[in-house]
């Protein structure tokens, strides 16, 4: 009685293999991309968070006006007294925005935060409103931070889908 040694796959074996890989990647594959668009929001909503927090306590220590301009790239913090930075977020990724609203429809540029923790949204009349920061990235749904008259910060999902 001969006994044959098994050695491995088939040739039939390896195509089914090969086969069921390529259905399944073909799956998974376009939900990574949505993944990594809603990790993008994630992780610019958390430096932003950092930054803004970092920035009304800066203003409250030093007993000086703070401001973060969201025009340029990367957003800094500044001393609005001799704008010196205090503290930069890292660049946006690829396809990644940061947007200024408030509730009245204006787009401010700027967000201030005076020495006593509270803000404004400069160029928007901006006084005793609130600004939202919203950021964008792909085809995520995108998240916003709320910045209320009294410098607390609320994060969210938009009202609307991002652009």
């Amino acid at each position: 009685m001969s006994t044959r040694a098994n050695r491995g796959f088939t040739l039939i074996e390896l195509i089914i293999a090969i086969a069921l890989i390529g259905i399944i990647a073909s799956f998974a594959i376009p939900q990574f991309g949505g993944m990594i668009d809603r990790n993008r929001v994630v992780s610019t909503t958390n430096s932003v968070v950092g930054l803004l927090n970092f920035a009304r306590s800066e203003a409250i220590r030093r007993n000086v006006r703070v401001q973060l301009d969201f025009s340029q790239e990367p957003v800094e913090a500044q001393l609005v007294s001799d704008s010196s930075v205090i503290r930069v977020i890292e660049p946006l990724a690829s396809g990644t925005s940061i947007g200024l609203t408030t509730p009245n429809g204006a787009s401010p540029t700027k967000v201030v935060f005076r020495s006593n923790g509270t803000t404004n949204a400069l160029e928007s009349g901006g006084v005793g409103e609130a600004v939202w920061v919203r950021i964008c990235s792909g085809d995520a749904g995108g998240r916003e931070i709320v910045i209320d008259p009294g410098g607390r910060l609320n994060t969210r999902a938009p009202n609307t889908a991002c652009p």
